[in-house]
């Protein structure tokens, strides 16, 4: 019995010594997890500001590459000019010019081919009668001989953006072709916006003038013109127009006024009506041509202006017309930043609205 108890003591005593030293490893694990502990912050400080530098020197990576690109870009841009200036000096003089003003030694200023020059004025040509923009004609001695109409002519062409020097443009002219010009005097301080219509004298590529125009002059020429159709075909025709300045092309905006009368007349029927309208309200200026034709069927008011869509095959057949009319009357009107709506119920009327920027007089 003795040894029994002898035994069991033995086997409690290894126990505890085992005990005793996974207490004094764990002891010493938790002194090291301390130790540890009290370095992380260290660790993490270190780290953190490593990740400042790196984030620093990525920024001034970014900056040095932004400015070298800058640089690039600048040094493209002066090439490009000293080879216009170069075109400009080798280029010889043209004979004909466009006048700017006159200098206090008698001498008169004028732009020709894409330059400014300095010029004497032939005796039989009065000074005082000279407008600005008025086209001149040169003799081989680089004397103006010959001054034309003093009216303001040239083709209108549409401007895109100001060049860094804010004294040339880029503009879209016919076709959509895209060329760069000098802005006359009046127009270097003037606010130019893109799709802004300017007046660009056609020799020498100055640009004169924004272009304004009385929608409601363009509206009634219109009118005036397309009148006598409307009484053959027994449609009763009105025209009412208030002065409504916008800016644009005076040609393409009535070659709109007159495809939206052309339409109503094609879908009117005999005894019907057609209204003209042109109004002012606030800064917008709207046109509305209104008719009590056959009217657009609603499923059919979304392909109103596309190229080439007719909506009833039997109606094309009888009115004729090639389905681009309305197509054009949009893509001008955008053009011209502006907007067109048409309302329409089948079998009473329809109305088409133009809303264009209105302009102070």
């Amino acid at each position: 019995m003795a040894s029994e108890h002898e035994r069991r003591l033995t086997e409690y005593e290894a126990q505890v010594d085992q005990l005793q030293e996974m207490i004094k490893g764990l002891e010493e694990e938790v002194v090291v997890l301390r130790r540890r502990l009290q370095d992380a912050p260290k660790r993490v400080r270190t780290l953190e500001e490593r990740l400042l530098e790196t984030k620093g020197q990525l920024a001034q990576a970014v900056s040095q590459n932004e400015k070298l690109s800058a640089t690039l870009r600048e040094a493209r841009e002066h090439i490009a000019a000293l080879r216009e200036e170069v075109d400009k000096l080798t280029m010889p003089p043209s004979a004909y010019g466009t006048y700017l003003g006159t200098n206090d030694d008698g001498t008169v200023d004028i732009f020709t081919a894409g330059r400014k020059m300095r010029v004497a004025l032939h005796p039989e040509i009065e000074i005082d009668e000279l407008k600005r923009g008025q086209e001149v004609v040169l003799n081989e001695s680089l004397n103006v001989v010959l001054a034309r109409s003093a009216d303001l002519a040239g083709e209108v062409v549409t401007f895109k953006e100001l060049l860094e020097d804010r004294t040339r443009a880029l503009v879209i002219g016919r076709a959509d072709e895209e060329r760069v010009c000098e802005l006359a005097e009046e127009l270097l301080g003037e606010r130019l916006r893109s799709g802004d219509h300017l007046l660009m004298e056609g020799r020498s590529g100055l640009l004169l003038e924004k272009r304004h125009v009385d929608l409601a002059d363009v509206a009634r020429a219109a009118a005036d013109s397309i009148a006598p159709r409307f009484a053959e075909a027994g449609i009763a025709f009105s025209a009412t127009v208030q002065p409504a300045w916008v800016l644009g092309d005076a040609n393409r905006i009535e070659q709109v006024v007159t495809n939206l009368l052309s339409n109503a007349l094609r879908y009117t029927e005999a005894g019907g009506k057609v209204t003209l309208t042109v109004a002012r309200s606030g800064d917008e200026v709207s046109l509305d041509v209104a008719d009590t034709g056959i009217g657009i069927r609603a499923e059919d008011l979304r392909h109103i202006f596309t190229r080439f869509w007719r909506g009833d095959p039997s109606r094309s057949r009888a009115t004729g017309g090639t389905g681009i009319g309305l197509a054009i009357v949009r893509e001008l009107v955008r053009a011209h930043e502006g907007r067109i709506d048409v309302d329409s119920v089948p079998g009473v009327g329809s109305r088409f609205r133009v809303i264009l920027r209105a302009l102070e007089p």
